[in-house]
């Protein structure tokens, strides 16, 4: 019961406050900013993720706010992914806790994956088949393996000549 106690206010003030910004809101905004699955697109939705902090329990009606406004569910999962992972707030802690170049790698690392997920999903939702799907997840892996295998070697040859 103390649960619902917390809870229910939340959900009943988030449901009351999407209400209202869903009349501000014009479909055309989000259907030319995140209306079809595009890089752009799911970049867009990560960036919302990132500055509108949102907690858990207001997710689901904004959610539902964006696919009556027009969005794909590719930038939507995007939107999804990223929000509770990045906030402002936690970027400035992470920053102070681990340093700023360390934190701007981390947010840039949940920003590629996260677009890159609804950029996949998305896909799927248009009707890839899961196997090009698949062929895509792995093409993607296959390209960061690469670029990592890179960036090792040289980082160990510029090692080997200071030496």
């Amino acid at each position: 019961w103390r649960f619902v106690k917390q809870i229910f206010p939340l959900l009943i003030i988030g449901v009351f406050v999407v209400g209202i910004i869903r009349e501000i809101i014009r479909p055309e905004w989000i259907e030319a900013l995140a209306g079809e699955n595009t890089l752009l697109g799911n970049f867009i939705g990560v960036v919302f993720g990132v500055f509108m902090y949102f907690p858990t329990l207001v997710e689901v009606p904004i959610a539902q706010m964006f696919l009556s406004l027009g969005m794909h569910r590719g930038p939507l999962l995007a939107y999804l992914i990223s929000d509770p992972e990045l906030s402002l707030q936690s970027i400035l802690i992470t920053a102070t806790i681990i340093g700023r170049l360390k934190a701007w790698v981390y947010v840039g690392w949940v920003a590629l994956f996260s677009t890159l997920a609804g950029l996949l999903y998305g896909a799927w939702v248009d009707g890839a088949s899961l196997g090009l799907v698949a062929f895509y997840l792995l093409s993607i892996f296959a390209l960061l393996s690469g670029m990592f295998y890179l960036i090792d070697r040289r980082s160990k040859i510029k090692a080997a000549t200071t030496l």
